[in-house]
C-alpha cells in the first residue's frame, strides 16, 4: 500500500523541522525550570534565510516540499537521480547532487527508499561536511543514516540536531545513546499514523485481495513481472 499515509508522513517531517526551528522543546524544558524569555534559545534564523535539502522525491517528498514552500525557504534543493529534473522544477525546487545538499542545507529531510545504493548514504564523511547548524530529518528508512556516525556527529557538534522516526534496529534499544541526546527529537516509527490512514490501509489491503481473487491485477504490485 504505497500511498495510504503520505499526508501523515509529510506532516510528520515538517513537524520535526518546525519543532527544531522554533526550539520548542528547549523553550518548554526551560520554562518548566522557571526560565522566562527567549534568551535561552538564541539564535533563531528565519526560514526565509535557510536552505532546505530533500533527498528522494517520491510521493511523500513531493507533498513535503509543497507544504514546506509555505514557509518561504531561501532555496529548496532536491536530489533524486530517478526523477526527471523537470518534475522537481515543477515543485519549485532546484535539482542538485548529494554533495550540494550536504554542504549547503540548513535542514535535510530523507525520503529515499532503502537499497544497496542508499544504505548509509548519510555517513561520517557526509556529517563532517554539514553546517554546524544543520538539522537532519529521517522519516524514510533507518539505515539511510549510519546511526553510529550520527551519534558521533551530534556528540562533536558537527550538526545541530536530528528528527528521527525510523532507526537501524527497531524498536530502538532502551540503552541507545540517542535517547540521552537532548537535541534529537524521536518518534517510534509512527509518522504514518492517523485514524484515517489506518482505515485506508486496512480497506485498501482488503480491496487488493478482492482484486486478485477476482482475477484482476492488483493496483500496487510489488513486482509487475510476476503478474501475467
Amino acid at each position: 500500500m504505497p500511498d495510504y499515509g503520505i499526508q501523515e508522513v509529510s506532516d510528520h517531517a515538517l513537524s520535526f523541522l518546525l519543532a527544531h526551528y522554533r526550539k520548542l522543546f528547549s523553550l518548554d524544558h526551560n520554562m518548566r525550570k522557571g526560565s522566562w524569555g527567549y534568551k535561552s534559545v538564541v539564535p533563531i534564523k528565519r526560514l526565509s534565510e535557510c536552505t532546505l535539502g530533500v533527498i528522494g522525491f517520491g510521493r511523500i517528498a513531493q507533498l513535503f516540499v509543497t507544504k514546506a514552500k509555505a514557509f518561504q525557504f531561501k532555496e529548496i534543493l532536491v536530489h533524486d537521480p530517478y526523477v526527471p529534473e523537470a518534475i522537481i522544477v515543477q515543485y519549485g525546487a532546484k535539482p542538485t547532487d548529494l554533495d550540494n545538499i550536504t554542504i549547503n542545507s540548513d535542514y535535510i529531510s530523507l525520503h529515499a527508499p532503502l537499497n544497496d545504493e542508499t544504505m548509509h548514504m548519510i555517513d561520517e564523511n557526509r556529517f563532517s561536511k554539514m553546517k554546524p547548524k544543520a538539522f537532519i530529518i529521517n522519516v524514510g528508512r533507518g539505515s539511510l543514516i549510519d546511526e553510529k556516525a550520527l551519534i558521533k556527529a551530534l556528540d562533536l557538534g558537527w550538526i545541530a540536531g536530528a528528527g528521527l522516526d525510523v532507526f537501524e534496529d527497531e524498536p530502538l534499544a532502551i540503552n541507545s545513546p540517542l535517547l540521552k541526546i537532548r537535541n534529537v527529537i524521536l518518534s517510534p516509527h509512527s509518522a504514518w499514523y492517523s485514524e484515517q490512514a489506518l482505515s485506508d490501509l486496512q480497506v485498501m489491503a482488503a480491496e487488493e485481495v478482492v482484486r486478485v481473487l477476482s482475477g484482476e491485477k492488483p493496483r500496487s504490485a510489488v513486482n509487475l513481472n510476476m503478474i501475467s
